[in-house]
């Protein structure tokens, strides 16, 4: 099978993926997006907030910064802290950057 990769409102060629092992419209759609996301930039953000017992790695959050700007990535790493009676959370985000 073969796929023609393209991002956003399709104005970025992501090139064409041939793979001949893939046999699946889904399997391939996932091949092209991590080779889309093997080019972009990224920033590994850490992030503290209060305890979140449901972060999962993996998941996609929206977060707020301290600028008041609003951007998405994807959870790597979650790490929780107990101190002085309180829990908290540290989330490792990667932002990409478009």
């Amino acid at each position: 099978m073969r796929v023609e990769v393209l991002r956003d409102p399709a104005d970025k060629d992501g090139g064409v993926i041939y793979e001949p092992l893939i046999n699946t419209l889904s399997g391939l759609v996932a091949r092209g997006r991590l080779e889309i996301e093997a080019g972009e930039k990224q920033t590994l953000v850490q992030i503290n907030t209060p305890f979140m017992p449901d972060a999962r790695t993996g998941a996609v959050v929206e977060v707020a910064d301290e600028l008041g700007l609003r951007w998405r990535g994807k959870i790597s790493g979650i790490k929780h802290t107990h101190e002085l009676g309180m829990t908290s959370t540290t989330l490792e985000v990667v932002r990409r950057e478009r």
